[in-house]
């Protein structure tokens, strides 16, 4: 259509400039001159009156004539120009035109091959069509021979589920009477053995009141006797301690009397270097005077203590002679009792006949807990087998949830291959009205082309589609398969159980499975309301796909690698940032002359600084931005590290009792949380190979027994600092008390 276009303009073109030539030599025509030589010759000359007007009218119409000369020339040069121009206006459509012409040609061989090549393409459509048609039939006849399968498996896994049902309601009565049965024996065994067992504990009750009543009295004698003799020796100890406290005190007015002409000397050796080792060991005399004190304190208790014992032991004194009148009584009655009885009454009248009533007891006893026990053993066989039973229910129905779930599942297949079924028989019609649209037109168009390329990439999604179909119905098949294996497994394990299993049951099982089969009922009626919900809801679905909406969960978008609308995005993109360079340019040349008034030499010099500078500005503001952005960050970190830091060691310092600090590189101090003082501390190194080495203060020179064992002799510093936790604790609880 273009290159027809082009012609008639160029024809049209052409004519206008003809015409134009025509008028201009129509205009440009002068006036012609005719002389009559035949007539007089003094016929036309004027006479000098006439000719002086004549010369006149002949200069004026010089004068004009020159002047329409003039602008007749002007006109020429003008259309001399106008005509040049034309001429390459002309020659120049003649090489479009030429060019239109060719690149149409070009076109025109280029639409018949793609014709061609559409026609084939057809061609093979229509063959992957049928195939399509016939895949859909075996599809459509594999389908119904696997519901007429999945029809007589589930009637026969309803018959023996019925079945099933029926065998587990008589297993059930049957084992409910055996319970009852051994539930009145076991009642009947545990009357009896209870009432053995009362009287058995009522003889030996009697017993052990006799027997304990003599040994009290044995006792008390014994313990009035060690009583005597621990008074003797208290009064020994109390004599010997009031002698050591003397002895003490002595001591201790002694060292005050020392420690005050310490204090006194103490400002004249100020600058002595021995002084810190005196300090040291008045320190360790000050805690052994304390510790001294301490067991005079104790002393002192124990000795009000035994004060106390001793007027408890008088009151013992007194209180034995009333036992031993005690004592004889009840030997009296003793005597009496052991005497035998002449009266005939069965009650037990001497040890041996109270040993052998016991004895006799005791078989009872244990005959009853033999047959307590039998019955015991046949009521958990029962209960073994009833659990057994039980289970085997549990795994049957178990198994016949499964197979209804699987069931239920190739339905929901056979729902969703039914859909895409009517699908595809949708697809075909289309694809038929498209066929017959192609072979309806006779050109080819470029929308044409991207709707069959459209229709391309759906007979591959459906190609797929129809893979995955065939893929879903062998595994249907191997479900199938295996689904009648188990069926028949369950069977045989069913006979073998029929055989194996006793008949245990209970009431409460039979209505919990009547509960349990109602509540399948109702599970089952809202599972079909769920289902039909369902496919309401995947119509839905399948109706948004076919007007063009997708799910991006189970929808994959391909882009193209070299995608026109990225490009032209890319390009757009580019040529923003090169206006935008071009728009701070002139912008920065526009600031650049406001400043100087025009009267500027290299502009653009200036211009290309000014931008220099503000990119490096720029730069410079996006580098301070940076620069903050990485301190403030920083700042967070040594926050975090520094909280964490404090957490660990809190930590370290209540679960090891140790407070860890590092005074200089390289070294670390340990505090006691049981140290008496701040300057208690252990100091530590680490060598340049990382060994641990321990340095000397004060608080580690008190600690010499404790380093000499467990450094020297075990090499074990954590040994150390447990065993110095222990000393610091074991002190610290001993001040307290």
């Amino acid at each position: 259509m273009e290159p027809s276009l082009d012609t008639t303009a160029s024809i049209r073109m052409q004519k206008d400039f003809d015409a134009f030539l025509s008028g201009i030599e129509n205009k440009g025509e002068h006036p012609s001159f005719l002389l009559d030589l035949d007539g007089n010759l003094t016929k036309g000359l004027p006479n000098p009156k006439q000719q002086k007007d004549a010369s006149s009218l002949n200069i004026k119409h010089l004068t004009e004539k020159e002047k329409e000369g003039k602008r007749k020339e002007t006109e020429l040069l003008a259309a001399r120009s106008q005509i040049a121009l034309l001429q390459s206006q002309l020659s120049s459509l003649q090489s479009s035109h030429k060019r239109a012409r060719i690149e149409f040609e070009t076109d025109l061989e280029a639409v018949k091959n793609k014709r061609y090549h559409e026609t084939e393409r057809m061609s093979e459509l229509r063959l992957k069509l049928q195939q399509t048609i016939e895949t859909k039939e075996a599809m459509r006849n594999e389908l119904a021979e696997e519901r007429r399968e999945w029809e007589s498996v589930r009637s026969g896994l309803e018959a023996k589920l019925r079945q099933v049902q029926r065998e587990k309601m008589v297993l059930e009565e049957e084992i409910q009477k055996v319970h009852e049965e051994s539930w009145k024996q076991m009642m009947e065994l545990k009357h009896e053995s209870g009432r053995c067992l009362v009287e058995l504990q009522l003889n030996v009750t009697e017993l052990e009141e006799a027997k304990a009543q003599l040994n009290l009295q044995n006792q008390q004698i014994k313990e009035m006797r060690t009583q005597l003799k621990d008074l003797e020796e208290v009064q020994q100890k109390l004599h010997k301690s009031d002698e050591r406290i003397k002895e003490l005190e002595e001591v201790v007015a002694q060292h005050k009397e020392d420690a005050a002409i310490a204090h006194a000397m103490r400002a004249d050796v100020e600058k002595v270097p021995g002084l810190e080792k005196e300090l040291v060991k008045l320190r360790t005399e000050n805690e052994y005077y304390r510790h001294h004190q301490h067991n005079i304190l104790l002393l002192q208790e124990q000795h009000a203590s035994m004060k106390l014992k001793f007027e408890q032991a008088e009151k013992r004194l007194e209180d034995l002679t009333r036992l031993q009148f005690e004592n004889e009584e009840l030997n009296g009655r003793l005597q009496r009792w052991e005497a035998e009885d002449s009266s005939g009454s069965r009650r037990p009248q001497s040890p041996s006949q109270l040993s052998r009533r016991v004895m006799e007891l005791q078989i009872a006893q244990a005959l009853a807990l033999e047959q307590n026990g039998e019955l015991q053993s046949r009521l958990s066989i029962a209960e073994a087998e009833l659990e057994e039973a039980k289970e085997l229910k549990q795994k049957m129905s178990e198994d016949l949830t499964s197979l209804k779930l699987q069931r239920e599942q190739h339905e929901d297949k056979t729902k969703r291959l039914h859909r895409k079924l009517l699908l595809v028989t949708k697809e075909r019609e289309c694809y038929k009205r498209i066929l017959d649209s192609y072979e309806s037109e006779i050109t080819v168009q470029l929308p044409a082309n991207a709707r069959v390329q459209q229709l391309e990439e759906v007979v591959e999604e459906y190609r797929t589609q129809l893979q995955e179909l065939e893929t879903q119905l062998q595994q249907l098949t191997d479900n199938n398969s295996t689904l009648t294996a188990r069926c028949r497994e369950l069977e045989r394990h069913q006979q073998k159980e029929k055989v194996t299993v006793q008949p245990i049951s209970l009431k409460a099982d039979q209505e919990k499975i009547q509960q349990l089969v109602e509540r399948i009922v109702e599970l089952e009626y809202k599972l079909k309301v769920s289902e039909n919900d369902k496919m309401v809801l995947e119509m839905r679905i399948e109706q948004r796909h076919l007007q063009g909406d997708f799910d991006p969960s189970c929808t994959k978008i391909l882009h193209y690698s070299l995608n026109p609308a990225a490009l032209a995005q890319k390009q757009r993109q580019q040529e923003l940032e090169r206006l935008q360079e071009e728009n701070a340019q002139l912008t920065a040349r526009v600031q650049v002359l406001e400043s100087k008034r025009g009267a500027v030499e290299d502009v653009t010099e200036q211009v290309d600084q000014m931008l220099h500078s503000a990119s490096d500005s720029k730069v410079i503001e996006e580098l301070r931005a940076q620069l903050a952005l990485e301190e403030l960050r920083k700042k967070r970190l040594v926050e975090a590290f520094k909280k964490t830091s404090h957490e660990f060691r809190e930590t370290c310092y209540q679960l090891l009792g140790y407070k860890i600090d590092m005074p200089a590189t390289g070294q670390y101090r340990l505090a006691s949380m049981y140290a008496e003082s701040p300057h208690d501390y252990l100091l530590f190194k680490q060598g340049p190979s990382g060994e641990i080495q321990m340095l000397q203060t004060e608080f580690s020179e008190r600690q010499q027994d404790k380093m000499d064992l467990y450094l020297q002799h075990k090499d074990s510093i954590p040994a150390l600092l447990s065993a110095i936790t222990l000393d610091l604790f074991n002190q610290q609880t001993m001040n307290l008390g």
